[in-house]
């Protein structure tokens, strides 16, 4: 992922990529750090991050 931006967590949700904004906070309990999930950026494509407010509805050709 050489174009991946810091603070900005991929999920694959079936054939789907999808961007949201993120943070890790660390947890002084368990002493691991936690990823905190943020806002909803938008879909993953080949060409970069279709944004939420320009999608009309999720197509194949996004893919």
């Amino acid at each position: 992922m050489k174009n991946k931006m810091k603070g900005v967590h991929i999920r694959n949700f079936g054939d789907h990529y999808h961007a949201y904004r993120s943070r890790s906070i660390y947890d002084k309990k368990t002493k691991k750090t936690k990823t905190l999930p943020g806002k909803y950026l938008g879909v993953v494509t080949h060409h970069g991050i279709v944004k939420k407010s320009e999608i009309v509805g999720i197509r194949s050709d996004h893919t």
